[in-house]
């Protein structure tokens, strides 16, 4: 081994700054690990902070509301001018709305920057009445009980007839007891159906004592059986179809099935 005149081995001072950058770099990286997440949470402070003196509500729109005013559903709703338009949860407020407010069907939450909440309104139909104690219950056609009335108040409404209710609940869905609950998943059906085809102003009253052939009068001439609960959309159109082929003033019972030919039974 060759050594220089002083005694020491050449290469040794290269090496130590080799080290000292290396202890560099190391302490620079430390320091950055260490200033990244401190520099992110003063940005996140000063974007909040901006953000709580910014986008303060203004203006709450209301569009879709008939039965309820703009103040119902404000009221229902907790917005207040003042408000943060960025960190309301839209989810609770069209909740709120929900359950307050029971002819809303649905509420949809919207922001219109710089200051304004849209609160669009869909509301329920009051399609039938359901007779329980010495009241009648609007519901709609997903039997959500829309309002307690006496009998002038369901005027109007589809009478139904065939059910027991328990326990009922103005916002709530009409419950029956276990045994008889698959008649609300067929009512509901069958209500859906009657207002999709604006069919309920020559309907009378439902008839649901039978679950496996529920019934309904029409036009004041007819009554209608409907048989199981299947196809009511393609028994409906069955319907229209006989109703084509008979004369002004003929009445009797209209058998309708989903597997076979409508059947007409004279009175």
């Amino acid at each position: 081994m060759t050594s220089g005149a002083n005694g020491r081995t050449p290469g040794r001072p290269e090496q130590s700054r080799q080290r000292d950058r290396t202890v560099r770099r190391r302490r620079r990286r430390r320091r950055s690990t260490l200033f990244k997440p401190i520099v992110y949470i003063i940005m996140v402070a000063v974007m909040a902070a901006g953000i709580s003196v910014f986008f303060k509500i203004s203006h709450i729109e209301i569009k879709g509301n008939i039965r309820y005013t703009a103040g119902d559903i404000i009221a229902a709703s907790g917005l207040k001018e003042g408000d943060n338009l960025i960190f309301i949860n839209a989810f609770q407020i069209s909740n709120k709305i929900f359950r307050q407010l029971p002819y809303v069907h649905e509420a949809t939450i919207s922001r219109r920057l710089p200051d304004t909440v849209v609160i669009g309104i869909e509301e329920s139909y009051p399609l039938a009445s359901v007779a329980f104690g010495a009241g009648y219950y609007i519901i709609d056609k997903n039997c959500k009980i829309l309002e307690k009335t006496d009998r002038s108040g369901s005027i109007g409404t589809i009478t139904v007839k065939g059910i027991e209710p328990i326990l009922p609940k103005v916002g709530e869905r009409l419950a029956l007891s276990q045994e008889a609950h698959h008649k609300v998943t067929y009512l509901s059906e069958l209500l859906t159906a009657i207002l999709s085809r604006q069919m309920q102003a020559d309907i009378g009253d439902i008839d649901m004592t039978d679950s496996g052939n529920a019934a309904f009068s029409y036009l004041g001439r007819f009554t209608i059986e409907l048989g199981k609960q299947e196809g009511i959309d393609y028994k409906l159109e069955q319907l229209d179809e006989v109703l084509s082929q008979l004369s002004a003033g003929e009445t009797g019972r209209i058998i309708l099935a989903a597997d076979r030919e409508p059947h007409f039974i004279p009175n």
